[in-house]
């Protein structure tokens, strides 16, 4: 049951990822397009059209090839922390306080460099 279950997940997570990665690359690539097609004249003048299309493809290319692999990541990542967080909450109600408090301390932490670093 578990592997069945296992195996309906990641088949579900592959058309999720699927379906983003079409939808991402067609919004950057509309977006693209629209800032093309409003440059001025004179930058085609100056920008040879081999380096335009290289350069669009390039960005485009790096972005099928390490957006889902990051969005993967960061959401299994995420996923992780939340279930190590409840299980370690589950076996040691404890842990909540513990866990708060840091939290706290890490928000003011955070905020107090993001303040000193503009």
């Amino acid at each position: 049951m578990i592997t069945i279950f296992v195996g309906i997940l990641l088949y579900v997570k592959g058309i999720f990822f699927a379906k983003f990665i079409v939808k991402t690359s067609q919004v950057i690539q509309r977006q693209l397009i629209k800032s093309l097609l409003r440059s001025p004249l004179s930058w085609f003048d100056v920008t040879p059209t081999g380096r335009i299309l290289a350069r669009t493809t390039k960005d485009q290319d790096d972005l099928d090839n390490s957006l889902a692999f990051n969005v993967q990541n960061t959401a299994q990542n995420i996923f992780v922390v939340i279930s190590s967080v409840l299980l370690i909450s589950i076996a040691t109600p404890f842990y909540l306080i513990v866990a708060f408090i840091s939290a706290i301390v890490y928000y003011k932490l955070v905020s107090m460099y993001m303040n000193s670093s503009r």
